[in-house]
């Protein structure tokens, strides 16, 4: 009896003996399960710093942007020249800014009798500027006709507002109209082939008075007759 009950100490103390074994196998294969998965984000923190750089990459793709930003700046730049090109004609506007008034002296005035005879005919009158130096003219001249000493009034057909200098350059002209209204019977009318041209400044004060004859396109004297008549402002070209 006391052997049987020896063996089965025996036999139980090697099954705990086995059982003991068993959970110490369990337990140290725990830590490395840990271990195992403690590494896993590790790798990922790794993984987080090579994103980093890409990251740090679409950085140097926006200052790439920039760069490439900067290219407008450069026709920004032309745009500057463009500038300086203004500022040329700034340069070109300031010598005429500097301009003093035609005086009338420096004129060769030119008159024309336009369609005599005719419907629409006028008397054409051109002015050039005949010195070295740049002039201005403004307005509309002071004409009178003959030995009239009514001066024309301003005509209701010009279009041009007259208030803005026309700089004659040296042998650079400016032109006016004299409309010519004709009556209805000679006996309504007047007859002359000389008029009174005045220069005009800015104020509407004018100048002294230049006799002028009117001639013929061939350059022969021209007898113009009216009834009524008025002027243009001076434009840059004839009337056609």
């Amino acid at each position: 009896m006391r052997i049987r009950r020896r063996a089965t100490v025996l036999a139980a103390t090697a099954a705990l003996a086995l059982s003991l074994t068993a959970c110490q196998d369990d337990l140290a294969a725990q830590p490395g399960t840990r271990q195992s998965s403690q590494a896993k984000p590790a790798g990922g923190a790794q993984g987080g710093q090579q994103s980093a750089p890409a990251a740090s990459g679409g950085d140097s793709a926006s200052a790439g942007t920039q760069d490439s930003g900067s290219t407008p700046k450069g026709s920004g730049s032309g745009s500057g020249a463009k500038g300086s090109g203004s500022a040329g004609s700034g340069d070109a506007a300031g010598s005429n800014s500097s301009a003093e008034p035609c005086k009338g002296e420096e004129l060769s005035i030119g008159v024309e009798y336009v369609r005599p005879e005719q419907e629409g005919q006028r008397l054409s009158i051109s002015a050039q500027n005949a010195d070295s130096k740049p002039c201005w003219v403004v307005s509309y001249p002071s004409v009178m006709l003959g030995d009239s000493t009514t001066v024309l009034g301003h005509s209701s057909q010009d279009t041009a507002s007259g208030t803005k200098r026309i700089v004659l350059q040296p042998r650079s002209t400016a032109y006016a109209e004299v409309f010519l209204v004709p009556g209805e019977s000679k006996a309504e009318e007047q007859s002359s082939s000389d008029l009174s041209i005045a220069l005009r400044d800015q104020t509407g004060d004018t100048g002294p008075g230049m006799e002028n004859g009117a001639t013929t396109a061939d350059g022969a004297v021209a007898v113009f007759r009216w009834k009524t008549a008025e002027v243009t402002n001076w434009h840059t070209r004839k009337l056609s």
